[in-house]
């Protein structure tokens, strides 16, 4: 209705030539009530359903985070992700540390955090991480081992670093996992399982379930309205629309940030 704040507008059909995500960088957009196309006896495109409206006091230059933490959420169920199982993330931005503090508010553990960074380090530490590795010249099978010689439940690459799966193989138990979420710049990787558990899985997830990543919105409302999720956390800089050429800039020049929000 008039006035509510709605995540995820998409503009829908582009003139050809043009393409366009969710928001679009435009200041009017689309959504759709899949409610109600559903009792009209319609049926709303996969996007409608992650269509949900955000709190009036959530700020609304936040609250973009949301999306990042509901498409976490969702994956994590995906990935079959349980309380009391151990995980080891690769990588610590903002993708990385919702992980962390999402497999702590579900009650996983140990969580070992990894990273080249010490400032994200000391992050998801906050956040709640069991044990941190800066992987700078050591060997991830070995740092990891020392944890927990049995190896983790579930190792995930959570920035797209493909020789991780490698890595992860080396550090899972026997019946545990290997979830791929991060989308590396190379398709391809040898991977060498002579010395893995006999039984074990490779799993990839790398474009979140728009009907899940809804179902995922009012657990993550819960959860930052009771305090215990902080958005601040995970957003570095916000850059209003008038300078949105410097946030490419940084982009393009890899500056060191976390999730950065345009805002009108």
């Amino acid at each position: 209705k008039v006035g509510d704040r709605v995540l995820m507008p998409y503009i829908g059909q582009l003139p050809e030539g043009l393409y366009s995500a969710w928001g679009t960088y435009a200041e009017y957009n689309v959504v759709v009530d899949y409610k109600a196309m559903e009792e009209d006896g319609l049926t709303p495109d996969a996007y409608a359903f992650a269509q949900r409206i955000v709190p009036n006091n959530i700020d609304p230059v936040d609250a973009a985070m949301i999306i990042t933490l509901r498409e976490v959420y969702s994956t994590m169920g995906i990935f079959g992700f349980e309380a009391g199982k151990s995980l080891a993330i690769l990588g610590l931005g903002p993708v990385g540390l919702s992980f962390v503090r999402l497999a702590k508010l579900m009650g996983m553990g140990p969580v070992i955090a990894m990273d080249l960074d010490d400032e994200k380090l000391a992050l998801a530490r906050e956040l709640g991480a069991d044990h941190v590795i800066n992987t700078r010249g050591k060997s991830i099978p070995e740092e990891v081992r020392a944890i927990l010689p049995e190896g983790v439940d579930y190792a995930l690459d959570a920035v797209g670093v493909t020789g991780f799966i490698g890595d992860g193989m080396a550090i899972i138990k026997p019946d545990a996992k290997v979830c791929v979420y991060g989308i590396s710049e190379a398709m391809t990787a040898p991977l060498d399982w002579s010395k893995n558990p006999y039984n074990w899985t490779l799993h990839f997830n790398q474009f979140p379930d728009k009907k899940l990543e809804g179902a995922a919105h009012d657990r993550i409302i819960e959860w930052i309205q009771n305090g215990t999720l902080d958005l601040k956390y995970f957003i570095s800089h916000r850059i209003p629309f008038a300078e949105m050429g410097k946030a490419f800039d940084m982009i393009e020049a890899k500056e060191k940030m976390l999730k950065m929000v345009v805002y009108f």
